[in-house]
C-alpha cells in the first residue's frame, strides 16, 4: 500500500531534506574554489568521496550510493562513479538518513572546459544556448508534472505530463517519474505509466524526470516532494537554476 505518512515522519524527511540542501551548499563552494585551480583536476569519483565524508560529518548515513556521472555516463541512471574528470553536464544525485527517514535530490551542473592541466584538455568549452535550452527543458518537465501532482491523481498521469512536456525527448526518458519515499528509499506509490497507484494527502515522494542520450549526455533534476491537500511541495530547495562552474 502506498504510505501515508504522520506529521513526525514528515518533519524527519523535512530535515534529511535540509541537511541534503545543506550539504549541497558546501558542495557548490568547493566546486567554485577547486575548480578555478589552474593544476587541479576533480573526478566523479574524488566528488564522492568528498560528499560522502560530509554526510557523516553532519552525522549522517547516505540513503543509497550517490551517484556523481559527467559527460557521457551521466547518460546511465545508475553510473558508479569512476575517474572521469568533471566536465560538461555533470548529474549529482544523493541523500541522507535522519533518524531513520530519508531524502533524494539529483541536480545537473555545467563544468566548463576553460581550465586544464599540461596532461589533460578536456573536450568542452562553454555552454550554449541550444544544451541550456536542454537543460530548461527538463526543469519544465518536472514543473508541469508538480503541478499536476494533487490527491486524488493518478500517478501514472503524472509521468504522462512530464513525457509530454518533454516531446520528441520524450523516448530517452527512461525511468518512472518518480517513486515514494520513507524509511527505504523505494516505497509505494510508484509515478510510473503502468502504475495503479493515486496520489494521497501526506505521500511523500520523488519528482525526477531525466532525459538520457547514449554516448553523449544525460540531465536528472529530482526533488522529494510533499502531497499536500491542494499541491505537490518541493522538500529540498536547492536551487533548480543551471549552476555553471
Amino acid at each position: 500500500m502506498p504510505q501515508i505518512k504522520k506529521s513526525h515522519e514528515i518533519e524527519k524527511i523535512k530535515q534529511a531534506c535540509r541537511i541534503t540542501d545543506n550539504i549541497f551548499t558546501k558542495m557548490r563552494k568547493f566546486l567554485d574554489s577547486s575548480l578555478c585551480s589552474e593544476w587541479l583536476i576533480i573526478t566523479e569519483k574524488q566528488l564522492e568521496t568528498w560528499l560522502l565524508a560530509k554526510i557523516k560529518q553532519a552525522g549522517c548515513t547516505p540513503s543509497f550510493h550517490p551517484i556523481i556521472a559527467a559527460w557521457p555516463n551521466a547518460a546511465h541512471p545508475h553510473w558508479k562513479a569512476d575517474d572521469t574528470p568533471l566536465q560538461w553536464f555533470v548529474v549529482i544525485d544523493f541523500g541522507v538518513v535522519y533518524q531513520g527517514y530519508m531524502s533524494d535530490m539529483t541536480r545537473t551542473i555545467y563544468v566548463s572546459a576553460g581550465w586544464q592541466t599540461k596532461s589533460w584538455k578536456p573536450k568542452f568549452t562553454g555552454l550554449s544556448n541550444k544544451e541550456r535550452q536542454f537543460y530548461n527543458l527538463v526543469l519544465r518537465a518536472q514543473l508541469d508534472s508538480m503541478a499536476y501532482i494533487m490527491p486524488g491523481r493518478y500517478c501514472k498521469d503524472a509521468h504522462w505530463v512530464a513525457a509530454t512536456t518533454l516531446g520528441e525527448y520524450n523516448k530517452c526518458f527512461i525511468h518512472s517519474l518518480g517513486h515514494g519515499i520513507g524509511t527505504i528509499i523505494h516505497e509505494h506509490p510508484r509515478i510510473s505509466p503502468k502504475g495503479r497507484w493515486y496520489f494521497k494527502k501526506n505521500m511523500c515522494i520523488t519528482v525526477e524526470p531525466g532525459v538520457y542520450i547514449e554516448g553523449n549526455l544525460g540531465i536528472r533534476i529530482e526533488d522529494t516532494c510533499l502531497v499536500t491537500e491542494v499541491a505537490c511541495i518541493p522538500l529540498t530547495k536547492s536551487t533548480k537554476k543551471l549552476l555553471y562552474f
